[in-house]
């Protein structure tokens, strides 16, 4: 095994430690410095309405060097009623605010150098909220009560066509108002049940809030909604709810690469991309929401599992060239991979669209418009009692800008295809984040066991108790929480990671880990998965780049887990290693191509490379294990590692803080 030339005593206490601001293999000044990472913000200007409160966006930077979430927030000459969350960027109106413009500053520190700081200037425009005669420029509030029988009445305690009326109410009142100009808010009352069969009620509609009446028993248990239909043909009808519906890839599933244009390589920090063919500009549409994404890291499934997407609205179309209302978050080639033939492996880049229904839109024939913003407030949410198929305990949150789910209670959630998820306070009996997901929030919730997330960007766990979780979003940052598996006979561990997509840091700051006493492997989290591959019969190299066919037996490891900044070394002799540069593959799909960039040591032309699936995990001071919990050599298995002192770590039985130059970037 490796020797430890790093200072292995620095890898226990190295918790201040901070990223490595460039690339390994990036150019000094001359005078052994790296170049300043340039900074940005995805979005500059916010909108709302002078009669809302609550959210009204996010705020995320991202930089040449450092990832999109690695970052914390403030405000400066913000208006009184503004406030971000330090962590999460959520921009919140804590009560109304007179219709203006405003202008102000973000304040945005990298939270592993907290000396670079940047102030970004930004704008929020609250336009005139009215609730009655609507007229230019203004925005209408309109509450839909589920018991004031305008709507109809329900069959017992089947209120389906009650909430179906109410679906149409919104839609025409939505087209009637405009693009983005109707908040809408569903009322249901405390202590009462509510039954339906259809349970699509919210899709299609923009701005929806659904929440208790305030004017009923203010104090009572909250409103419980559940779909009772027996009969499917989709095991989707019989979850709890549904949502989305605007989206290709709920409209267009069978045809997303006709609808979806290619584009040119695009990197971070721009504002347009370039279409590769010009004629495909009428699948574009000015003034509406698209999904940049590339590069298939999952064999099958749906929605694909893009590892790189972002969430933009377009402003423009001039021939090839469409210009965004915001800058990418990511780099997203022509050249990755994805299988031809295969209608749903996406990863070449290609701009999607994401609302197609409506007046102008990609198909005017649906009335479905995309989900911008879905807010649902104090509901319980109880189990389909009509099926035993495992459906039956589901909520599927799907095609949604932004979704916040307060003091809910819910049996088992699957968002996918949402920009921000955001869960605070309620309970969650167990949940499985799906893809398309760049922030995932669970702040002051009580969980049972989550399991996926392989298509998020980054989750964020703050102040919360949650049972064992195995997940595999690109940065992971748990907070203020306890992992709790006390009673979990399941997953075993209080952290473990899923298959499909790298780790690229996972920290957890002021943790409580917690196992089952009753078993007998006491580790809080066991080594992630490292691919490894022969040279000569997985792969072979040429003209330094590694070359791993379709018809290698380890080509869905690499193909998951491979990532610019990988390192890879020889298993016989770890002291040689190079870093992973450019991915690509070829256009039929029969292989993947990662350049090395070698250095240290003889690259190897035999033997076993390995590589590190794990990039960074840092553990900080203020972190406990609990009773039996215990930390060893088959732990972490991250190639980067800050851990506390009070774990009793020994040498982990993989490279770890070996390679000086190799920090996490």
């Amino acid at each position: 095994m490796m020797a430890y030339r790093t200072l292995l005593a620095g890898m226990l206490v190295l918790l201040g430690s901070p990223w490595c601001a460039g690339d390994p293999g990036a150019e000094s000044d001359g005078a052994g410095r790296l170049p300043e990472p340039v900074t940005w913000l995805a979005q500059l200007e916010f909108g709302a309405s002078s009669l809302e409160v609550g959210n009204i966006g996010y705020l995320q930077a991202r930089d040449t060097d450092a990832f999109t979430h690695g970052y914390s927030y403030a405000l400066e000459g913000q208006p009184n009623e503004l406030v971000v969350d330090r962590d999460t960027g959520a921009l919140s109106l804590k009560t109304r605010i007179k219709a203006s413009r405003y202008q102000f500053k973000a304040v945005v520190t990298s939270r592993s150098d907290p000396s670079r700081t940047t102030h970004f200037p930004l704008r929020l425009d609250v336009r005139e909220g009215v609730i009655l005669d609507r007229t230019a420029g203004q925005i209408l509030h309109k509450i839909y009560d589920v018991d004031s029988g305008r709507y109809g009445r329900p069959d017992g305690l089947d209120y389906t066509n009650v909430l179906l009326n109410i679906r149409r109410a919104v839609m025409a009142d939505q087209r009637a108002a405009g693009d983005g100009n109707l908040r809408a808010t569903i009322y249901f009352r405390r202590g009462k049940t509510y039954d339906y069969t259809v349970n699509d009620w919210l899709s299609g509609l923009q701005y929806i809030s659904v929440e208790p009446d305030p004017r009923y028993d203010p104090i009572g248990p909250r409103p419980r909604l559940r779909n009772t239909r027996q009969e499917f043909r989709f095991d989707s009808e019989i979850a709890i709810l549904g949502s989305g519906g605007a989206t290709a890839f709920d409209l267009l599933a069978d045809k997303l690469k006709a609808y979806s244009p290619a584009i040119y390589s695009a990197k971070p920090g721009q504002d347009r991309v370039r279409l590769k063919k010009s004629a495909d500009a009428t699948f574009v549409k000015p003034g509406r929401w698209h999904l940049i994404g590339s590069y298939d890291q999952q064999l099958g499934g749906y929605p694909p599992n893009m590892r790189y997407f972002d969430y933009v609205k377009v402003v423009a179309v001039a021939g090839d060239e469409v210009i965004l209302d915001r800058r990418l978050q990511n780099h997203h080639r022509d050249d990755y991979f994805e299988e031809p033939e295969n209608a749903n492996s996406l990863g070449i880049g290609r701009i999607i669209p994401l609302d197609l229904g409506g007046e102008g839109g990609l198909l005017p024939t649906s009335d479905s418009r995309l989900t911008i913003r879905l807010t649902v407030k104090d509901i319980e949410f109880l189990k389909n009692p009509s099926t035993d198929d495992g459906s039956n305990v589901v909520l599927y949150i799907a095609g949604a800008i932004d979704a916040i789910f307060e003091n809910c209670v819910m049996p088992r959630p699957v968002p996918t295809i949402v920009q921000n998820m955001h869960f605070i306070g309620g309970t969650i009996e167990s949940s499985e984040p799906d893809k398309l997901i760049t922030s995932l929030f669970l702040e002051n919730v009580r969980s049972g066991e989550i399991g996926g997330a392989t298509g998020v960007d980054f989750m964020l766990i703050r102040n919360s108790s949650v049972a064992p979780f195995q997940v595999s979003p690109r940065h992971l940052r748990v907070v203020d929480s306890t992992i709790d598996g006390t009673t979990d006979t399941n997953l075993w561990y209080p952290v473990t990671f899923a298959y499909n997509g790298p780790v690229l840091s996972a920290e957890f700051e002021s943790v409580m880990f917690r196992i089952n006493p009753s078993n007998s492997d006491t580790r809080v989290m066991p080594a992630i998965q490292r691919p490894s591959l022969t040279i000569g019969s997985d792969a072979t190299w040429r003209m330094g780049a590694l070359i791993i066919p379709r018809s290698s037996p380890a080509f869905e490891d690499w193909q998951a887990w491979v990532f610019a900044g990988m390192i890879v070394y020889s298993e016989e002799h770890p002291d040689s290693w190079g870093v992973v540069g450019e991915l690509s593959s070829r256009p039929d799909g029969s292989a993947i191509s990662a350049r090395v960039d070698w250095k240290n040591g003889p690259r190897p032309s035999r033997g076993k490379l390995v590589a590190g699936r794990g990039h960074k995990l840092a553990i900080d001071d203020s972190s406990k294990l609990t009773g039996k919990a215990s930390w060893d050599a088959l732990s972490g298995g991250f190639m980067w590692q800050y851990l506390p002192s009070s774990f009793g770590a020994v040498p982990p039985a993989v490279p770890t803080n070996s390679w000086p130059g190799a920090e996490p970037r």
